[in-house]
């Protein structure tokens, strides 16, 4: 299969498609033992022939359409294929996971969809009611579950199920919005996995008042670490935020550093940040080294530091992102592929940088690798940051998001020079009305797609 610039995974042409089913299936299907599949090519491909020896399932380019009859031949697979062993669901486009489609079990009957066979499941989910429907005894010999939760919400007392995950040994959680309920819903989830060796959590835990504490070490300790005496490795990036009307008498960081003691086997990162406009408190706490492919909610406090595996980022303050702070994330992140910024302000030195004359003395920040920039949250001084080729060097075929009234202004109506280099670079621009566009958008973006 292709992948496009943007993630996508394009279909086979039709007359390979026709070939590969009517000539070549037929003579090799009892041989193969992994598919990695899309939609409008899956159902010929599963339904033309049985696969016996099949144990791994990858399936690509998942979209509102087609869950439906997705689960339909999913539930076909399970059946039919009692040698599988692993199933992957992957979103629409990897880079932009977070608007992609997922998983929901309120809209299909969800009772058919089971196997008493297989150990391995990737899936995107709606909420948290969807992670607990797949935990519930369907898939009786799992072993590896990574798991994305768009949202948590309450469990319903229907699903509740206290029952012990015995033979789960590697457990992934997602969840790229704030949990509410940590205590009545995460915790108890994680205390049903005992024999769980390898733990990876990337969340965002909201604590609101009469609640006085962050999430810290001593959390870690007791209500994770202690229910898993066979866990063996580690690997998070906890974000846990705090409502504060009175923003004296807060936490340190040297509080948060001091419940560490007791996990000297562990190399913990921690800092907090405060954000006075919103009276909320953030203390973001993860593991080294670091093996994850995302981070989320990076404020001006993050340290630094070097994350080989990370290619996704998004980064959010009430305090201004400055040119040096840029140079910082280029250096953390070599391999950054998606970057996604939620700053309305405006930056304080950019005065001071057009003043100076010297402009070789502002290091121009290279990113070689990006292919998302999502700038629709941010301050018009963050796309001449990422536009002006004196600041940023962009790689080609860059996808961007972007408010098109903020490229217009930025960009001087598709006019303005110092701009023009890294705009030749983009490929895809999202939401933009193909009928208001200027008359200079297709010269100025000249590989994009016209319309």
């Amino acid at each position: 299969m292709k992948r496009s610039s943007n993630g996508i995974i394009n279909s086979l042409d039709d007359s390979i498609l026709e070939r590969f089913c009517s000539y070549i299936l037929p003579k090799i299907h009892y041989k193969i033992k992994w598919l990695d599949l899309e939609p409008l090519c899956m159902e010929r491909i599963l339904l033309v022939a049985d696969y016996p020896n099949l144990h791994g399932l990858s399936l690509f380019n998942i979209e509102r359409d087609t869950i439906l009859r997705l689960f339909g031949v999913c539930t076909y697979v399970l059946t039919m294929c009692t040698n599988l062993l692993c199933l992957k669901f992957h979103p629409y486009s990897d880079i932009y996971v977070d608007f992609s489609e997922r998983l929901s079990f309120e809209s299909i009957k969800s009772a058919s969809f089971f196997s008493s066979n297989l150990m391995e499941l990737h899936i995107n989910v709606d909420d948290f009611t969807d992670c607990l429907y797949l935990l519930d005894g369907r898939f009786q010999q799992l072993r590896t579950f990574y798991v994305d939760i768009r949202l948590f919400t309450p469990p319903s007392q229907a699903i509740i199920n206290k029952k012990e995950l015995i033979h789960l040994k590697c457990f992934s959680l997602t969840c790229g919005l704030e949990i509410m309920f940590y205590e009545e819903s995460m915790v108890p989830l994680l205390h049903r996995m005992s024999n769980l060796e390898e733990l990876f959590l990337n969340v965002s835990i909201g604590r609101s008042t009469p609640i006085k504490s962050f999430i810290d070490g001593n959390d870690l300790k007791i209500d994770i670490m202690s229910h898993m005496p066979k866990l063996n490795k580690f690997v998070f990036s906890i974000h846990s935020n705090l409502n504060v009307d009175d923003l004296t008498h807060l936490p340190s960081n040297e509080d948060i550093q001091r419940t560490f003691k007791g996990l000297e086997d562990y190399q913990i990162i921690s800092y907090i940040h405060y954000f006075p406009d919103d009276c909320i408190g953030q203390c973001h706490m993860y593991s080294q080294p670091y093996t994850m492919n995302y981070l989320y909610r990076l404020t001006n406090s993050f340290p630094g530091g070097l994350f080989k595996f990370v290619h996704k980022v998004s980064l959010y303050d009430e305090h201004p992102f400055e040119h040096e702070f840029f140079i910082r994330i280029a250096q953390s992140f070599p391999l950054l592929r998606t970057l996604s910024i939620d700053n309305e302000s405006p930056q304080k030195h950019k005065q001071r940088q057009q003043l100076n004359k010297d402009r070789r003395s502002l290091p121009v920040i290279k990113y070689a690798h990006l292919t998302l920039l999502s700038l629709n949250s941010a301050h018009n001084d963050y796309i001449e940051q990422f536009l002006i080729h004196t600041k940023t060097c962009l790689s080609n075929y860059i996808s961007l998001d972007v408010y098109y009234p903020s490229l217009q202004k930025v960009t001087n109506n598709f006019t303005r020079d110092t701009t023009r280099i890294n705009c030749a670079k983009i490929n895809y621009i999202y939401n933009i009305d193909k009928w208001n566009v200027s008359k200079h958008f297709h010269t100025y973006f000249p590989y994009v797609e016209k319309f």
